[in-house]
């Protein structure tokens, strides 16, 4: 608390004149709100899925959870291309260089297209083992391995337009994103319906059906964007060249690799987390499951205003200006831990009205786990303001091309602060699935202090990219 205290008053002290201040936070709001609305629609997408699933019933809750979770390995990859697609991008759009900017992200679209048809193909490989390693046990590994596959096939497509989501988003453009993300999501709900259930003449496919609901629709909004940018009817783009342009794509990777290096870090101690909770048995993780989906809600403020923060952070860099790069993290911050905090009050004095909808009353083990993911929510609550910290000062960095500091400071506080504890509090203490969610917000805090104190060095200031 020593230090979390300055954290908080720095970032809530404005030290410019107040036309400056609204100016700025216009600016923020301007990007962060198409991108909080984005994310938003994805997480009532996840929700939805999670309902409709869980209506199913329990056991094809967990096995989409771990389904879920082991698909997930290609986000490193993903954010890798994406991230220094993004600061590179950004970076020349503030020097007003927009051909570059455009040549950029025509290499940022390959490298995401090709890695993500090279995972897709390793991991239809290792399937089964890889879920097993995750947790399946023989009721859910079935159902957890029909929506793997299907997932995953749209990983050159996700990963491709990922990359080009990012380079919009670094000249400045929030909007776009925001409007074919919500295209995709209707579908996907609309399929996820259709498809689980048997309606509108569809088969009934239950688990399966959401996953290719996910998939098909990912590939549609694809095909729409990919179409827009080469038509040149978006902020950057033009006639795609269908040229390997090594330069290029070694910048892009020169910040991209540490954002891949730090997302395997992250996954791989998430992995290890998830997994403990996994093997406490189906009950706790549904309950898990069900509290992470309804506490990602309260993420997307954070990660709006943590748009926000890349984008304006790596424009003011590409200008030299460290003065208006630093200020804007600092107002994004502010903002964003604002609307978390609000979110994780609301987790913690409603818990069990969220958890509810998510499954079916007839399930014999409904109410215990509306009850473990009541506690789910109380706990984390308490966590969400910081963490929204953690979401800006990581986007700024990120914007500054400085992807190195968070391998560090991820690895350190997800090991020592979450894995172990988790460790400790579940299987050597003995508290159970509680345990795990204390470690878990224990950590946020000692992450968020991490952040901080890094970006308050300015050393990020000066990275080339």
């Amino acid at each position: 608390m020593i230090i979390y205290t300055p954290l908080i008053r720095t970032i809530m002290s404005t030290s410019t004149n107040t036309s400056d201040i609204r100016a700025l936070r216009k600016k923020i709001l301007d990007l962060a709100i198409p991108a909080m609305i984005a994310n938003i629609s994805s997480t009532i997408l996840q929700l939805v899925d999670t309902m409709m699933v869980g209506h199913l019933g329990s056991y094809y809750i967990a096995a989409m959870g771990v389904a879920g979770m082991a698909a997930w390995i290609e986000f490193p990859f993903a954010m890798g291309i994406t991230i220094g697609t993004t600061a590179i991008v950004a970076r020349h759009v503030g020097r007003e260089e927009y051909d570059v900017a455009k040549k950029i992200a025509d290499q940022g679209i390959f490298l995401g297209f090709f890695i993500g048809l090279a995972m897709f193909s390793t991991l239809f490989v290792i399937r089964h083992q890889f879920l097993r390693l995750l947790g399946t046990t023989d009721i859910t590994h079935p159902f957890a391995h029909q929506y793997f596959v299907i997932y995953t096939s749209s990983f050159p497509a996700l990963m491709s337009s990922m990359a080009l989501y990012g380079a919009l988003r670094g000249a400045g453009d929030t909007k776009t994103p925001m409007k074919l993300t919500l295209l995709s999501n209707s579908l996907n709900i609309f399929l996820d319906y259709a498809l689980i259930f048997g309606k509108f003449g569809f088969p009934k496919m239950g688990v399966a059906g959401a996953a290719f609901a996910s998939a098909f629709s990912i590939f549609v909004s694809y095909a729409i964007v990919m179409i827009l940018y080469d038509h040149g009817k978006l902020v950057i783009g033009g006639r795609m060249k269908f040229v390997l342009d090594v330069t290029s794509q070694k910048r892009i990777l020169r910040v991209g690799i540490p954002a891949l290096i730090e997302r395997l870090v992250n996954n791989g101690f998430m992995m290890m987390y998830n997994s403990m909770v996994a093997h406490l048995g189906e009950i706790p993780y549904a309950a898990h499951y069900i509290g992470l989906r309804i506490e990602s809600v309260s993420y997307m403020p954070g990660m709006g205003f943590s748009i926000a923060s890349t984008t304006l952070v790596g424009q003011n860099l590409g200008r030299k200006d460290i003065d208006s790069a630093e200020r804007a993290a600092h107002e994004s911050a502010k903002m964003g831990m604002l609307f978390m905090g609000i979110m994780g009050l609301i987790m913690i004095l409603f818990p069990q009205y969220l958890a509810y909808p998510f499954l079916n009353p007839a399930d014999p083990h409904a109410s215990e786990v509306i009850y473990l993911a009541s506690w789910y929510l109380r706990i984390v609550g308490i966590s969400e303001a910081p963490l929204a910290a953690i979401f800006v000062y990581a986007g700024g960095l990120r914007g500054a091309g400085d992807t190195v500091s968070p391998i560090y400071i991820t690895a350190i506080n997800k090991a020592l602060f979450r894995v172990l504890p988790t460790y400790i509090f579940c299987y050597v203490m003995g508290i159970g699935v509680i345990g795990a969610w204390i470690a878990m917000s224990l950590e946020t805090f000692t992450a968020a202090i991490s952040y901080y104190l890094k970006f308050k060095t300015k050393s990020w200031a000066y990275i080339e990219v």
